[in-house]
């Protein structure tokens, strides 16, 4: 046999290997992070939660995913909280910035906001007159930050190993419930579900 058919055949053997491993990837399931979302307690001291059905869009957007989505009232202020796992399908969780910019909204302004183990970002949108802020963050129960890039890293390593690489991040985005703003540093500072999620 000469030197390309031997070529050949070793790059057949490759691809046949690179086949073989992408099956066995896709055929062993990834342990998700649907406890770790109901984990985030519904009522505590000083605050009360009930569950919020997702809008049309919402359901559209994230169809069969692990998801929570609450209203908390804490202290006098009313927020949403939405936490959504993408295990399963991690196209559904990205760049909230650029979710909200493609339901028409301008972006105003944007800030990185101190949280227990690492950072989020707060944002600010306006729409026809109206305006609405929201703060997120990924999180693997352990570091939290607002990259979408480094989240795309964490769940790319994390499928590569099998789930070796660490606890699957989740994108965690809280709004104002009502129109009224809010304190957001007292919210990040004191508001210990998030805090220690």
């Amino acid at each position: 046999m000469n030197g390309n058919g031997m070529q050949s055949r070793w790059l057949w053997v490759g691809l046949g290997a690179v086949v073989f491993l992408a099956v066995v990837w896709t055929s062993i399931p990834l342990p998700d992070a649907a406890g770790r979302l109901q984990a985030l307690p519904k009522r505590g001291v000083d605050f009360l939660s009930r569950d919020l059905p997702l809008s049309p869009g919402e359901t559209k957007a994230l169809g069969p995913v692990a998801y929570l989505k609450r209203l908390y009232v804490w202290r006098g202020q009313r927020f949403a909280v939405l936490a959504v796992d993408g295990t399963h399908n991690r196209h559904v969780v990205h760049d909230p910035q650029y979710c909200l910019q493609g339901a028409g909204w301008h972006l105003v302004s944007t800030r990185p906001v101190p949280i227990v183990g690492g950072h989020a970002m707060l944002t600010r949108f306006t729409r026809n007159n109206r305006s609405a802020e929201a703060l997120y963050w990924y999180t693997d129960g352990e570091t939290r930050h607002a990259s979408p890039l480094r989240y795309w890293w964490q769940t790319t390593l994390r499928r590569i190993t099998l789930g070796a690489a660490g606890n699957e991040p989740v994108l965690v985005v809280v709004q104002p419930f009502d129109n009224d703003p809010l304190d957001w540093q007292r919210l990040t500072a004191e508001f210990s579900p998030l805090a220690n999620w």
